[in-house]
């Protein structure tokens, strides 16, 4: 969902029709069209409608499986954060700066390529 808040100052509409006009451009995912929201929070203007645009995307997104889906993707990616992590933690610990100032120093003398220097 986007939203414009502010919706009431100028040019709103015209970037509400703009990010329409863009969303329109890209490929569709899943079946699922990306709302354009206007609101303007201070005077309660849209907003409901804005909450019901958040519920009906969740109900799209547990009735395909796509929620389950983006939860495990989110959950392999930590996952793979926290080994590189620990990868790097390893590294740290067993190549001293002087080593790696060195191995550095070799590629940018074009001596070694980056791959090589990991």
């Amino acid at each position: 969902v986007f939203v414009i808040n502010k919706a009431d100052r100028e040019g709103a509409d015209r970037a509400g029709f703009a990010i329409r006009s863009a969303l329109e451009l890209r490929a569709h995912s899943h079946g699922w069209d990306i709302p354009v929201q206007l609101t303007v929070a201070s005077q309660d203007q849209g907003v409901s409608e804005l909450v019901d645009q958040f519920e009906a995307h969740l109900a799209f997104l547990q009735s395909g499986g796509l929620l389950e889906q983006r939860r495990r993707e989110r959950l392999d990616q930590r996952i793979e954060e926290l080994v590189l992590d620990e990868l790097w933690n390893a590294f740290e610990a067993r190549v001293s700066n002087a080593e790696r100032d060195r191995v550095l120093e070799e590629v940018v003398r074009h001596r070694l390529t980056p791959r090589q220097a990991a």
